[in-house]
This record gives structure tokens, C-alpha cells and sequence, in this order.
């Protein structure tokens, strides 16, 4: 949760049945808005299923689940817009890599706005060699993966350069 100030806005990629969002919006009372986005249609029903009989301790922040494509949401205006999130994590083994470089999602982040911090997991982000956006891994956790019974590589991103913008954040 470093960097995680208060009105901060977290997104998890590949939420399934929302586990993360729920736990974030708890430990994390300071958020203003967790929301999670499923492409299984399953395990987004699962998720809002929750969200509608088990309520949050008083003072979480709302929780919201949407159906569909992270990565095409990132550029579709409100009120269905992932516009300005400033934390997301991304589960990586589910998405398309190069080696250990995560492919759709480098892309897709770069539309984000400077400052704000990717968390990944296995796979790392790619930078763009042309230099029109940029990534800067910001720490590296090693831990246990209960589902895979080994360990996982935590990676905390932020980005650097957008490419929308092309402003560059200074220094965390």
C-alpha cells in the first residue's frame, strides 16, 4: 500500500469474483472507489452476486464491477471509463507476454497517466524503445503463490511517461 494516499482510486484487472477489490476496499478505507473488471462473464456475475449480500464495513470505499475488456475500457469515456486510475494490479499469468514482458497490457498502460503504479505479477511491463512511453519498476517482492504452490515475483510499476501526454513524472 506504499504511495496508496487518501482518494486514490484502485482497479483490479482479471478481478474474477472480486476477492481483491473486496480486500482492498477494507484494508485500504482511504480509497474512494475499488472497482474490479471480469471478462468471464461467471465470475463477474459471482462478484456483483457479493457485492449485492455481503456488505462492507462501515466507511469502505463503494465497490464496482464491470464486464468487458480492462484494456478497451482504459479508452472509453464515462461512465464506463477506467480513466485516471491510480493503482491497478494485474494477476499477469492470464495475459499475453513475450518471454516475460506482458504485451497487451504494456500498451494499454501506457495510455495511463504518469504517477500511477501497476502492480504485476511473473511478467513485467515493457517500455517502448522509441522512448514514447515508459515504465520505472519500482520494487520487486518475491512471495508464496498458494494457487500455484511455488512462489510469485511481485513487480510495482509507476508510469513514467504516458503516451498520451508524453509528460514525464519526476521522481517518487
Amino acid at each position: 500500500h506504499d504511495g496508496m494516499r487518501s482518494g486514490r482510486r484502485f482497479v483490479d484487472v482479471g478481478s474474477g469474483c472480486g476477492r481483491l477489490v473486496f480486500a482492498a476496499a477494507v484494508l485500504q478505507p482511504s480509497l474512494s472507489r475499488c472497482v474490479g473488471v471480469e471478462k468471464v462473464a461467471g465470475l463477474h456475475d459471482l462478484a456483483c452476486e457479493a457485492a449485492s449480500t455481503s456488505p462492507l464495513p462501515a466507511g469502505s470505499p463503494p465497490c464496482e464491477f464491470l464486464c468487458g475488456d480492462a484494456f478497451e475500457f482504459l479508452g472509453t469515456p464515462p461512465p464506463y471509463s477506467l480513466a485516471a486510475p491510480d493503482c491497478i494490479f494485474i494477476y499477469s499469468s492470464a495475459f499475453p507476454s513475450a518471454g516475460d514482458t506482458l504485451t497487451d497490457a504494456s500498451l494499454a498502460f501506457s495510455m495511463l497517466p504518469a504517477g500511477t503504479r501497476i502492480i504485476t505479477t511473473d511478467k513485467r511491463l515493457g517500455s517502448d524503445e522509441a522512448g514514447r512511453w515508459e515504465f520505472q519498476l519500482l520494487k520487486e517482492l518475491d512471495g508464496p503463490n498458494a494457487e500455484t504452490g511455488g512462489t510469485s515475483t511481485g513487480y510495482i510499476w509507476e508510469v513514467r511517461r504516458d503516451v498520451r501526454t508524453g509528460i514525464q513524472c519526476a521522481s517518487s
